[in-house]
């Protein structure tokens, strides 16, 4: 679970549904991931593969299964998931375990900013997922949201801040 915050570190949901703003923060408050098979990293890369869509004509899906359809360049949709998050955080996976916020470092505990969005056209209903794969082998996935639900974003410009 992650916790959303405003630019000025205010809560932020919409109508009591999860949302993100940009700019503001996120920050990791509860959850856990369960390795039942080890996931060796010298076998080759953990690539994370997104999958982007907004419920919206304009812009619609914008990652498939790692694959950029549009707008966005393909080392977006598609990246080395343990450069990402760090090689101390890939050994977690290592072997069979239970992974909570208290295996991770504090450095991924402590919330990030989100910058400020580039345009306003990414503000609507989104659905993210991710893929973890290694040697094109689907090892996970999980969602952003609840059940599939439709996570809200808004976007403002730095003039919409002042």
């Amino acid at each position: 679970q992650l916790l959303s915050y405003s630019s000025k570190r205010i809560p932020h949901c919409t109508g009591g549904f999860p949302s993100v703003k940009f700019p503001g923060y996120l920050k990791p408050h509860k959850g856990q991931v369960e390795i039942s098979r080890p996931i060796k990293t010298e076998q080759g890369p953990l690539i994370a593969q997104l999958t982007l869509k907004q419920d919206s004509f304009l812009l619609g899906e914008i990652c498939n299964r790692g694959r950029s359809l549009k707008y966005v360049s393909a080392d977006t949709c598609s990246f080395d998931f343990c450069e990402a998050v760090g090689e101390q955080h890939c050994n977690l996976f290592q072997r069979p375990r239970i992974i909570t916020l208290n295996d991770i470092s504090d450095a991924l505990k402590k919330s990030f900013s989100l910058p400020t969005a580039p345009t306003k056209l990414i503000s609507g209903q989104w659905k993210v997922s991710v893929r973890l794969t290694q040697n094109d082998r689907m090892l996970g996935e999980f969602r952003v949201g609840k059940g599939g639900q439709w996570i809200n974003v808004e976007a403002s410009t730095y003039r919409d801040e002042l």
